[in-house]
C-alpha cells in the first residue's frame, strides 16, 4: 500500500483542506480552448491564458508543495 511507504501522509479518506483549496482553484480556471482560439486570445486579450493563471502563482507558494507532497522545488521558491 502506498501509505505504508509514506508514513508522513495523513491516513484520512478526505484530502486536507489546503489541498481541496488548490484543487477548487484549478477547477475554477479549467477550460478547453482550441489552439487557434488561444492564439487569437493571446494577441488580443490583456489577461494571461487561464492555464497560466493557475500554474504560475502556485509555483511560488510553499503550501502548494506541502499539500501535494512535492519534494523537488525550484530553487527560487521561498522555503519555510
Amino acid at each position: 500500500m502506498v501509505l505504508d511507504r509514506h508514513p508522513q501522509r495523513v491516513r484520512s479518506p478526505l484530502p486536507p483542506l489546503i489541498r481541496t483549496h488548490f484543487i477548487g482553484w484549478a477547477l475554477g480556471w479549467m477550460n478547453q480552448i482550441r489552439p487557434e482560439n488561444l492564439a487569437v486570445r493571446v494577441k488580443t486579450d490583456v489577461h494571461a491564458p487561464s492555464f497560466l493563471r493557475v500554474t504560475g502563482p502556485v509555483t511560488n507558494m510553499v503550501p502548494f508543495y506541502e499539500a501535494f507532497y512535492v519534494k523537488h522545488r525550484r530553487q527560487d521558491v521561498p522555503r519555510r
